[in-house]
């Protein structure tokens, strides 16, 4: 007689069973699945579903935060406006400041200039002066330069809103090459690629030739107030060569901060380095540089402004040429 079988109580190795739950004590078949498991499944919305309720939707809708460039172009949007109010450039160069976002500074230049040309003659003004005024603390050269290829690169877009668009950048591109905040080398029709933006670079540059260039463009919006671009770089060279044949620090310094006008400096350092690539004098050029040593010194002319003085120099040196052969 056979011994009766021993009941094996261990459990074996094999698989899970239908139905079972997985690794995890979660998701097996008839099971509600393992804690946090619905949100880790996307939801689907069945707006047809009698239960729908659209509060729900809505509630669970995230905005995604906007782009810093558009919250730039938000920001300075009232600040122009508010410009255009006052006239007052040094409070829009601190508002430039608080935004810290000197990366997205050719968008102020455009539009700026844009919303200028669709207004009158006195905003536009107010704008031809603000950019100077501006550079170098807030402004750059290099963010000018880009504020104006935007607006040549999208100037059919300005004409459906602005048909004599084309014309009035052409003044403004002209204005800001006398205003010492763009190189000449900005007009020249090769650096654009639609045929309307050659036109208005070629029209820029006609702008800037001829006899009386400069007091023509200084009043291209009109009659301009004693603070203008033009009378400030007056009073600028006749200090300068008032230095040249007195040599009175003490006067010069003076005059220098008469102007009222330290976001000008830059023209100072300008003015006299121009004047010593126009003259053979070597007195006259020795006199010069002993001056702007002496307002770096004093801390009357900043580095900055230094150094935007002599880039303009630099950047203009074979118009110079022209004018003044060596």
């Amino acid at each position: 007689m056979s011994s009766p079988k021993k009941r094996n109580n261990s459990v074996g190795k094999a698989g899970p069973r239908p139905g079972d739950p997985k690794k995890g004590g979660a998701g097996g078949k008839g099971t509600w699945g393992g804690l946090g498991d619905e949100a880790k499944s996307a939801s689907y919305v069945d707006r047809n579903d009698p239960n729908y309720d659209s509060g729900d939707e809505a509630k669970s809708f995230v905005p995604r935060p906007l782009p810093a460039i558009v919250i730039f172009k938000n920001a300075v949007q009232p600040i122009i406006d508010e410009y255009f109010v006052s006239g007052d450039a040094e409070e829009v160069g601190r508002a430039l400041k608080e935004l810290n976002s000197p990366q997205f500074h050719q968008e102020f230049v455009k539009i700026s200039v844009s919303k200028a040309m669709e207004k009158h003659d006195r905003e536009r003004e107010l704008v031809s002066h603000l950019l100077p005024s501006l550079y170098p603390n807030c402004l750059s050269y290099e963010k000018i330069a880009e504020g104006f290829s935007a607006l040549l690169e999208r100037l059919q877009d300005l004409k459906l809103d602005t048909p004599t668009a084309p014309e009035l950048l052409s003044m403004f591109l002209a204005r800001a090459v006398i205003d010492d905040v763009l190189p000449p080398s900005f007009l020249s029709p090769d650096t654009a690629d639609e045929e309307l933006a050659k036109d208005t670079l070629q029209k820029a540059w006609g702008l800037t030739r001829g006899k009386h260039a400069g007091s023509r463009l200084a009043h291209i919006w009109g009659p301009g107030g004693e603070q203008s671009v033009k009378r400030l770089k007056e009073r600028i060279l006749v200090l300068l060569e008032d230095y040249i044949v007195q040599q009175d620090l003490l006067a010069a310094d003076r005059q220098v901060r008469d102007l009222n006008s330290p976001h000008f400096h830059y023209q100072v350092a300008k003015k006299a380095a121009q004047l010593c690539v126009e003259s053979s004098d070597e007195k006259t050029n020795n006199y010069l540089s002993q001056l702007l040593a002496q307002f770096h010194k004093s801390g009357l002319i900043s580095t900055d402004h230094m150094v935007a003085g002599f880039k303009i120099i630099a950047d203009t040196i074979s118009d110079i040429e022209l004018d003044t052969p060596l």
